[in-house]
């Protein structure tokens, strides 16, 4: 049988991709979107430190209002009870910075780190 959707999706986009930042202490650019074009994104980021054997899954939501970015996270890690952050070996946040919405990590150690993402955005 054919399934009919009584609607057509133009709102929202779905992406994924991949991206690797080093272990430091700088802050790096894990993903962007064009803040003219896209209000909000959902983010489920896979974070993998092979080095530390330690796995994490976050789920990020991040907005803005033209101006700022505003964003919220939670997790699910094997880190958990070893004393280290939620986030184990790396710490998010988001901005604007040259009309683009950009998702940023710092990393806690020295270890790189395999990011992997889904993101769905929704625009203005």
């Amino acid at each position: 049988s054919t399934v009919v959707f009584p609607f057509v999706v133009t709102d929202s986009d779905v992406q994924d991709g991949t991206a690797t930042i080093t272990g430091n202490s700088s802050t790096q650019v894990i993903d962007s979107f064009a803040a003219a074009t896209y209000r909000s994104a959902k983010y489920y980021i896979q974070i993998s430190d092979a080095t530390a054997d330690r796995y994490t899954l976050i789920e990020a939501n991040v907005s803005h209002n033209g101006t700022s970015a505003f964003s919220s996270f939670g997790a699910a890690t094997n880190g958990d009870g070893d004393g280290s952050t939620i986030y184990d070996s790396i710490d998010l946040s988001a901005d604007i910075n040259s009309g683009n919405v950009r998702l940023l990590g710092t990393v806690n150690n020295t270890n790189n780190q395999v990011i992997k993402l889904v993101k769905r955005v929704i625009k203005v």
